[in-house]
């Protein structure tokens, strides 16, 4: 999940080292389900910073077939990993992540959902 308005000028939906942690299609419906718009509930399942996530416009980007983009377990040295990172394939909320590499910003690779959040 990103701000709304990174993806529409970038080549690759990636940090600046290529990558990108991403979780299976069913766990992130589930967290936003059971978040009811509620940020901080999705920095705790997804191990970010409590306060990092503001309220706003986010992009949740479903990539139509990860295995094309170099899927693999994360080794908390990629951009982004922070103090909650464990290893394991996992957050520090129990979801499983992955790491993939230089997703193509292209509507036949990627299809976006986007969503208003808030801190409540």
């Amino acid at each position: 999940m990103m701000s709304g308005k990174y993806y529409k000028e970038a080549e690759y939906i990636a940090r600046a080292d290529g990558t990108m942690f991403v979780i299976p299609e069913s766990f992130f419906d589930d967290v936003i389900t059971k978040a009811n718009g509620d940020i901080s509930y999705i920095e705790k399942v997804l191990g970010y910073k409590p306060g990092s996530l503001q309220s706003g416009y986010y992009v949740a980007i479903r990539i139509n077939n990860p295995s094309k983009c170099d899927i693999c377990i994360p080794t908390g040295n990629e951009i982004g990993a922070n103090n909650y990172w464990i290893p394991g394939g996992y957050t520090s909320g129990d979801v499983p992540e992955a790491i993939v590499n230089n997703v193509p910003n292209d509507s036949s690779f990627i299809s976006l959902d986007d969503y208003f959040l808030e801190v409540k």
